[in-house]
């Protein structure tokens, strides 16, 4: 019987010493970083990227993932720590940006030395979803018929309104927003002299207007 148990005592002692070890270092990943900020922004066509540690022990990588959706993640960027430190140090880089979403969600995770991760801080970018809209004469019809043009990020049905300066609803359109660019012939031979506002609304509640002048 000793030549029995006592394996199986041992055995289960280095489980219980490897466990402990574990979860005492998943316990440092939460504890051992103190981040003061995170910041994704978007200029132009660039992303800026910013997080602020104020201290951290035993550190490895930072990472920075993105998500359409919240369940699947892709890697953007990462940072390389630069070490045990207790005063702010910032990281910051910029990248390329390749629009895939209206919102875009960023997290911030942190890899130890013993490769735990942890979740640090999160951010999103809300892009515009219709934008470049422009109002283009015909050519040859100018004052019969106007072009608009725009771009989206999705496909949506939506209306386009012609509203007069005094408020007044002069048009209200169906119309089927396609993902990328749009273009749509308004009719205008029968609008009186004056502004308008011209008004693209998609069914999410995004829209975009465009001043129409109407000459006769």
């Amino acid at each position: 019987m000793y030549w029995v148990e006592k394996p199986l005592v041992l055995f289960f002692f280095v489980l219980l010493s490897v466990s402990t070890v574990r979860a005492s270092n998943a316990d440092s990943t939460l504890s051992n970083i103190e981040v003061e900020s995170f910041e994704v922004r978007l200029s132009s066509r660039v992303i800026h990227v910013q997080f602020v540690v104020a201290s951290e022990k035993v550190g490895k990588t930072v990472l920075v993932e993105k998500s359409l959706d919240k369940e699947v993640w892709n890697p953007v960027t990462s940072f390389t720590s630069i070490g045990d430190h207790n005063s702010s140090n910032s990281y910051e880089t910029s990248i390329i940006d390749f629009p895939e979403g209206v919102l875009e969600h960023y997290r911030l995770i942190r890899v130890d030395l013993f490769e735990d991760t942890v979740v640090l801080d999160s951010a999103i970018i809300r892009r515009k979803s219709l934008k470049n809209m422009q109002l283009i004469p015909v050519e040859g019809k100018a004052h019969k018929e106007v072009n608009i043009t725009y771009d989206s990020m999705v496909s949506s049905e939506g209306f386009l309104t012609v509203m007069s300066r005094s408020g007044e609803i002069v048009e209200e359109i169906e119309i089927s927003i396609a993902s990328g660019y749009n273009r749509f012939k308004l009719r205008i031979k029968d609008y009186e002299k004056g502004d308008y506002l011209v008004t693209v609304l998609d069914q999410n509640d995004n829209k975009i207007s465009k001043r129409l002048v109407v000459y006769k």
